[in-house]
């Protein structure tokens, strides 16, 4: 397979491509996702979470003809409401007390564009239930971790303090840390097998 990018930022998805030997320069996008949200509020979360890495795949791809372009993204649904990352402290409190003692869904899409065209998609679940923890659990949790998973969509970091939080996880673990990578890793292997 000719270059590789990953159309994100993300340390953790760019950590989790390198971990299992795929080698891929990283670019932010500069697609608009706030701007987008308000757009897309009356799709289903799967497809809100699949039109926003089609779009951030779509921005990068348009600048870097003959490459393929790893675009992912992650929403967070809850008895029907879908939640944003939160901007700040108290918009992190009022996040995690709402999911409280709930199981919320972590819709994850990615997908593959080249030459301008998504040529491999796919969408994958995790369902996290989240334990009645106190409310003096949660202000101890915040003031220790809040200002370092603001980034992360669930306000939490599975792979660090924020499995305290939680009673049960069903769900392929990279899936949950914003990217599944075991799909990904089969559309790559498509891809080469395609277009080699």
């Amino acid at each position: 397979m000719k270059r590789l990018i990953l159309a994100s930022k993300s340390a953790a998805r760019v950590a989790m491509l390198a971990r299992v030997g795929v080698a891929c320069e990283a670019f932010a996008s500069q697609f608009d996702e706030r701007a987008a949200e308000a757009q897309i509020v009356h799709l289903p979360a799967e497809q809100q979470a699949l039109f926003l890495a089609k779009a951030k795949a779509a921005d990068v791809s348009a600048q870097h003809t003959n490459t393929y372009v790893i675009g992912a993204d992650q929403i967070l649904e809850c008895e029907g409401v879908v939640l944003h990352k939160a901007e700040n402290l108290q918009q992190l409190r009022d996040k995690l007390t709402f999911l409280r003692d709930k199981t919320h869904v972590l819709h994850c899409a990615v997908c593959i564009y080249h030459n301008h065209q998504c040529v491999w998609e796919a969408v994958e679940n995790a369902h996290i239930t989240f334990r009645n923890f106190s409310d003096a659990e949660l202000a101890a949790y915040i003031a220790h971790h809040g200002t370092q998973v603001l980034s992360s969509v669930g306000g939490y970091h599975y792979e660090g303090a924020g499995l305290t939080l939680m009673d049960a996880v069903h769900g392929e673990y990279h899936t949950i840390l914003g990217m599944p990578l075991l799909a990904l890793l089969k559309g790559l292997r498509e891809m080469k097998g395609t277009h080699s």
